[in-house]
């Protein structure tokens, strides 16, 4: 008997979604330059009510490798749909694994720095990120020059 992909309690949130039964969550992703407020940003919002913020949970990063790896390989080229879904899945039920059924407004926070993405494929990262979820609404945090002075 195969394992099931993910835990009861994770399942059963996502058949809500999938079913209709609940509304999928919106999807937000807080990226920039390190020191520039993205953690502050993340946690303002985070305390607004039906809002669930995860602080670099690193889940985009593992799927970003992924679908890299699946990129690499012309012979996936007829399945990176399918890879897609199974990936879209997993990513929105760890991302929902805490959330309260109210929730309206998932939001991951991941830096464009070189510790988090040490290829510095910022780029492919975001176009990976938006091919995951074409819908995701990013903010862009850059550090004023001034600051770093």
């Amino acid at each position: 008997m195969p394992m099931p992909l993910f835990p009861s309690r994770w399942r059963s949130r996502l058949s809500k979604v999938s079913s209709g039964q609940r509304r999928a969550p919106e999807l937000a992703l807080i990226t920039g330059s390190p020191r520039s407020g993205t953690t502050a940003m993340l946690e303002w919002l985070g305390a607004r009510p039906r809002v669930v913020a995860h602080v670099e949970s690193r889940i985009l990063l593992a799927a970003h490798r992924f679908l890299a790896e699946v990129d690499r390989f012309q012979a996936l080229d007829d399945a990176r749909d399918d890879a897609l879904h199974a990936l879209r899945s997993c990513c929105l039920a760890y991302a929902m694994r805490d959330a309260p059924e109210s929730t309206r407004l998932l939001i991951e926070k991941e830096p464009l720095e070189p510790i988090a993405l040490p290829a510095g494929d910022y780029a492919e990262f975001l176009s990976h990120v938006r091919s995951l979820y074409p819908g995701i609404r990013m903010i862009f945090m850059v550090r004023h020059p001034v600051a770093a002075v």
